[in-house]
């Protein structure tokens, strides 16, 4: 019976094509109607392997770089004006946030360097190597710990002694000391200083803006929001005379889907084309119009279908079929 159906349906609408036409025609308009409300999802993350194949786990641990989710903003002013820099980069960094920023920072996250010499002592076995070791028994010795108490008696009995005294209580013979060493390595920028707790270059024309984001790196559809959102708060904040310059690994998805997109406007419209004169010239008939339109009208209907189960669709489905 289920097998028969389509027989049937063929042999009952070949007698009233009047009928089929209209009929056809609005079951399109109907698929058209529900296509104005599509939400293409342009995230390439369910074509991409899940299972524990090494492309997958690649891919994973590329996820949790520190860069995927970061977006590195430069201002470069003409002249060395700190202050007019300053605030560009302050008026910046508030104005950056949901939905496309969460966490953005201009500088450390520090308001006060006071707990610095503590944290260096509570630090410093975390940090002690064999190296370390061998400097301590040069100072481990009669002399040289009685030449750092009285350095530090002298330092008790001085007017700021009073401020130093739970600093040498915790580390009287100053072993601290042996940190400040490894200190000089922990400037991963060279040529930056902090000004006024803000990312600043030397010569005092560069400051640089961290900003989290939650949009997915391989999303394009999203990072190119995020891009123009955040190209719309520069134009609006940085002032004439200061430039701005932006990276992030969502910069190369969109560059890299515009690209698709080119490619994929150029094939399908050549082939598009092939096609239909193809079929014109062997059908020699306006009605090879109707032989054209068939897989158009297809995927305008079974992309219907999936919107009344999904609230969105993959661009990248839609491109295939």
């Amino acid at each position: 019976m289920v097998f028969s159906l389509p027989g049937s349906l063929y042999n009952t609408f070949s007698r009233r094509r009047l009928l089929l036409y209209t009929a056809t025609f609005l079951v399109i308009v109907a698929a058209g109607l529900i296509l104005r409300n599509i939400r293409m999802n342009e995230d390439i993350a369910p074509l991409l392997p899940d299972d524990n194949s090494e492309a997958a786990q690649d891919f994973a641990l590329l996820q949790k770089a520190p860069f995927a989710d970061k977006v590195l903003i430069s201002l470069h002013a003409q002249e060395s004006d700190n202050q007019m820099l300053i605030k560009a980069t302050d008026d910046l960094t508030q104005n950056l946030g949901k939905p496309y920023f969460t966490d953005v920072t201009s500088g450390p996250a520090i308001t006060s360097f006071d707990f610095f010499p503590q944290w260096l002592t509570h630090v410093l076995p975390n940090t002690f190597t064999p190296k370390d070791q061998a400097n301590l028994d040069n100072v481990l010795n009669r002399e040289e710990v009685r030449k750092r108490l009285q350095s530090s008696l002298q330092q008790l009995s001085s007017q700021e002694g009073i401020m130093l005294k739970p600093l040498i209580q915790a580390d009287p013979l100053d072993l601290t000391s042996l940190m400040y060493g490894k200190l000089a390595r922990t400037n991963m920028v060279p040529g930056m200083l902090l000004y006024r707790n803000h990312f600043m270059s030397s010569d005092g024309k560069n400051t640089l803006i961290i900003a989290k984001t939650p949009v997915k790196i391989t999303d394009s559809k999203d990072s190119k929001d995020m891009i123009e959102e955040l190209q719309r708060k520069i134009s609006q904040f940085v002032p004439a005379g200061i430039t701005a310059s932006t990276m992030s690994a969502h910069g190369y998805t969109l560059a890299n889907a515009e690209s698709v997109k080119l490619d994929l406007v150029l094939i399908l419209t050549c082939s598009s084309v092939a096609i239909f004169l193809l079929i014109m010239y062997f059908l020699r008939s306006w009605k090879g119009i109707l032989v054209f339109l068939v897989p158009s009208s297809v995927l305008c209907l079974a992309t219907a279908g999936v919107l009344l189960v999904y609230d969105s669709v993959s661009a990248v489905t839609i491109a295939f079929g």
